[in-house]
């Protein structure tokens, strides 16, 4: 059947009607050896590469053309939208996937109205399938049911080189008073620290150059020129892979929140805190912890480079003492980490973080009802249903997207009641407000049909 595809672009569309994974499989392996920039498509959707743009990005680059939405058109995605515009007086470009892969790269560093001019006339002469495909291939979702774990399989039958993930340790959510949770989770004695607010970044120290890389795998370098010559200054001459979060401290010691890290407001300085030496990845933590203590004490000190608080946790009694101290000091939580373990890089098995959000006593504080103003359609799998609700509070001063929370009863439920979703009462789980007027890390818990008004969150 894929072999009546007219072009690569038919093939896209067939595999994204195709229901079986097994066929999905067979067809990207038909286009990769038929198709000749199919594999650079692909690594483009499914790489690491940050471009800056969202689905808002290509609605905002439209409507500073003029060209708006119908109100009762409904698009599950900006993709869809694109390709059944018609741009009258204008033939489709040749522009070939080789173009698309360095508008890519040139897109990394534009920002604002820049950014938008330069979507606009990248796009606006493209044919339909192209604007379609080109489009989910730089928001990183193609929406055809196959994944990176499913590309990355055919790649390696055909003898390519898989799509690399840039991915740090991850931490699995624990709450240290459900001794239930603990004793399914953790191995005791373990490592405890401080939990700090910041950006996750991995610092790379090589032939006298510094490269900070966040969490998502986005070069920061340019961000935090401070903490660059800082490192090059404690580590000249070597080679050094940290792990850390850059944290924003005031005088008093008081560390800023997550929003106030990018802020260059003059008050408070960014620093970077380290928790673990990467260099040998394979050796346990307790180990690469002494490695770390060895290299920062032989090393000239630098004041905004500073060592994780780190101590160790022979009983949950000391983790619990611990994280109520962290608490009362004003620190998001605690972290808890196998002292056993090596480094496994987009693993959760073997690090944990408690916080107040965490730990059911301690959430009544951070639920609140707010008044749905409208939804959006998810992603991937989920592509047919709502993905995320658009909330507001009684003050209309909190606004926020909740995109986390639902089940997949939750989603179908959702988008069965979806035209009379607006104006109803959602509540929702949240660790705190944001100084952007917004909620850090919502979470949908249900839909609250006995209650018509929203909480107030302005005070």
């Amino acid at each position: 059947m894929i072999n009546e595809c007219k072009t690569f672009y038919d093939m896209l569309n067939l595999i994204e009607e195709t229901g079986s994974t097994l066929r999905k499989e067979i067809y990207i392996k038909y286009a990769l050896e038929h198709v000749k920039n199919a594999e650079a498509f692909f690594r483009l959707a499914f790489n690491d590469t940050v471009y800056g743009v969202s689905e808002k990005s290509f609605y905002n680059m439209l409507e500073a053309q003029g060209v708006k939405r119908h109100p009762d058109t409904s698009f599950p995605h900006v993709s869809d939208f694109l390709a059944q515009l018609e741009y009258v007086g204008t033939d489709p470009s040749d522009k070939k996937i080789p173009d698309l892969v360095a508008f890519g790269d040139d897109l990394q560093d534009k920002s604002g109205n820049f950014q938008l001019d330069l979507l606009y006339s990248f796009f606006v002469n493209l044919s339909s399938a192209k604007k379609k495909w080109w489009c989910r291939a730089l928001l990183h979702d193609l929406r055809m049911g196959a994944n990176r774990k499913t590309i990355n399989y055919v790649f390696k039958g055909l003898g390519l080189k898989e799509v690399e993930k840039f991915g740090l340790m991850l931490a699995e959510k624990i709450d240290i008073y459900n001794l239930a949770d603990v004793a399914k989770k953790l191995n005791l004695p373990c490592i405890m620290e401080c939990k700090y607010d910041g950006l996750r970044m991995q610092a790379e120290i090589f032939n006298n150059t510094c490269i900070l890389t966040s969490r998502r795998g986005k070069d920061r370098t340019a961000d935090f020129p401070d903490i660059v010559a800082a490192l090059l200054t404690k580590f000249q001459n070597q080679t050094v892979l940290l792990d850390g979060e850059v944290v924003k401290f005031y005088e008093s010691g008081e560390n800023e929140s997550f929003q106030g890290v990018m802020k260059k407001d003059g008050q408070g300085v960014r620093k970077y805190v380290c928790f673990d030496l990467l260099i040998d990845e394979n050796i346990d933590y307790q180990y690469r912890w002494t490695n770390l203590e060895m290299l920062w004490s032989s090393t000239p000190i630098e004041d905004i480079l500073v060592l994780a608080e780190h101590y160790h946790c022979n009983k949950i009694k000391d983790a619990q003492e611990y994280f109520e101290y962290l608490i009362e000091m004003g620190k998001e939580g605690i972290m808890l980490k196998d002292k056993d373990a090596k480094y496994v890089r987009m693993s959760r098995k073997y690090m944990f973080k408690c916080k107040p959000d965490y730990v059911p006593s301690m959430q009544k504080e951070h639920e609140a009802d707010l008044l749905i103003t409208g939804w959006k359609y998810g992603t991937g799998k989920n592509h047919d249903t709502i993905g995320t609700l658009c909330l507001i509070d009684r003050s209309r001063t909190i606004s926020v997207d909740v995109g986390s929370g639902f089940t997949d009863a939750d989603r179908v439920e959702l988008t069965e009641m979806k035209d009379k979703l607006e104006g109803m009462i959602c509540e929702i789980r949240y660790n705190e407000k944001t100084e952007t007027n917004s909620l850090r890390f919502p979470r949908f818990i249900k839909i609250r049909e006995d209650k018509e008004e929203a909480d107030d969150l302005s005070a």
